[in-house]
């Protein structure tokens, strides 16, 4: 909440530490535009704009699943980028979340459209711009998350009915009984909307919920471009969760709409003094995205004439005839040279399933060979909770059966191939 630490146990009445003012003048757009040369940044964001907007799927299935690949043009704003960096998104609260709250909260028509600015004890703004108390909801607070219990303490504070309020704390308790009860409660109502509208009396001050609510996060995409072949865009691919706040409003977004976005660097790279180094690719379903960037910075290289090497990709998806994203571009590659192998695992399409790391180990050979004689770089891009750590278990059993070792000294060669920056992740939980 705005870096302010809210007390996570104390009954006591939370006490606001900034300012509410209302001012004449305000900013044009949330994120002002900066007269600089530096970099964008995650609080001086850049207003890309949307060039492209696909879906990448044949059929969304009968749960109309939906991912997108949208290009965003970053002419004039000073990014630079290689594949395997993040795009950084900053989203908005749509604008029947944001009504919500407005009715929720009693701020009529005429209180919302004011322009706000809540000041810390040196009057500086806390938000990046003075905007109206709607645009500020719309973009600077965090709506729709799981709702803190310091936060719901702070409010629980501010029920007028005093049997409210004492369930409302009562609730917040560290007791087992009252712990059990609010992860059951929190479950159904979901965000604090849902607990202002339970706790009717819960009338909460507009500079109370500014500065307990948690801002607004950015949401990071792997890129699947590369700034050789796209130097003023940067391609992203988006799997839209149902009721995501940042995929739901790229998913609605259209050909000419702004939004604001940054890169977040990473070491997620192809070695660029050793091109002709193999590398072996795993990255089921989005996990292909940074790696499709790959294949654009390889082309690049191979139109410069550069020897570059064996590439060995590991894609899987449910089905062919559904969500085989990027085939046709990835069947391009492997025309060019510009990937070697294409190995795909459709875990659907047969009675038995079968995914990246049964396709790993159909290669084991091959891989043991590029690892331990021609100094390959492994990628993993994806699911952390299970893919990553199923496609690690075949490595070192890889390294185990071919490379003859003991499970320690597997384990031990793997640490080592991570600490050369040889065995590199990209990979995230849901």
């Amino acid at each position: 909440a705005l870096g302010i630490p809210l007390k996570d146990t104390t009954d006591e009445p939370y006490e606001p530490e900034l300012k509410l003012a209302f001012v004449e003048e305000g900013a044009a757009l949330p994120y002002p535009k900066m007269m600089t040369v530096l970099e964008p940044t995650n609080r001086t964001p850049a207003w890309g704009t949307i060039t492209a907007s696909n879906e990448l799927l044949k059929d969304g299935g009968a749960e109309k699943r939906s991912t997108k690949e949208l290009a965003v043009d970053i002419t004039g704003s000073h990014i630079s980028y290689q594949s395997g960096d993040h795009l950084g998104v900053l989203p908005c609260n749509s604008d029947d979340v944001v009504d919500q709250y407005l009715t929720l909260l009693n701020i009529d028509s005429e209180t919302a459209s004011k322009i706000v600015s809540l000041r810390d004890d040196r009057f500086k703004n806390v938000f990046p711009a003075r905007v109206a108390v709607r645009e500020a909801l719309k973009w600077y607070i965090d709506l729709s998350g799981i709702p803190k219990k310091s936060t719901l303490r702070a409010f629980a504070h501010c029920c007028t009915d005093a049997n409210e309020k004492k369930d409302f704390l009562g609730l917040l308790k560290v007791t087992h009984d009252a712990q059990d009860k609010f992860r059951k409660l929190a479950s159904k109502l979901r965000n604090v909307a849902g607990f202002l509208r339970k706790y009717q009396s819960c009338s909460v001050p507009l500079n109370l919920f500014l500065e307990a609510m948690p801002r607004m996060a950015p949401r990071y995409f792997s890129i699947s471009s590369d700034q050789l072949t796209h130097p003023n865009a940067i391609h992203i691919t988006v799997a839209v969760v149902a009721d995501g706040v940042c995929t739901t409003m790229l998913a609605k977004m259209q050909v000419g709409d702004k939004v604001p976005v940054f890169v977040r660097k990473s070491n997620f790279h192809l070695p660029l003094r050793a091109k002709n180094r193999p590398i072996i690719m795993i990255g089921p379903g989005t996990g292909v995205a940074p790696l499709i960037g790959f294949m654009h910075r390889r082309k690049a290289w191979q139109d410069k004439g550069n020897d570059i090497g064996d590439a060995l990709l590991f894609f899987g998806c449910r089905n062919k005839s559904e969500d085989f994203i990027y085939e046709e571009f990835l069947g391009g590659c492997v025309s060019s040279g510009v990937l070697t192998t294409l190995d795909i695992a459709f875990s659907r399409d047969q009675a038995e399933k079968v995914y990246v790391q049964h396709r790993l180990k159909d290669h084991g050979d091959k891989i043991w060979t590029l690892i331990n004689e021609g100094g390959a770089n492994v990628y993993i891009c994806g699911d952390a909770k299970y893919m990553a750590k199923d496609v690690e278990a075949t490595l070192l059993d890889i390294f185990q059966k071919q490379g003859g070792m003991s499970a320690d000294k597997a384990n031990d060669f793997i640490a080592k191939l991570e600490k050369n920056g040889k065995y590199l992740k990209d990979v995230w939980s849901a």
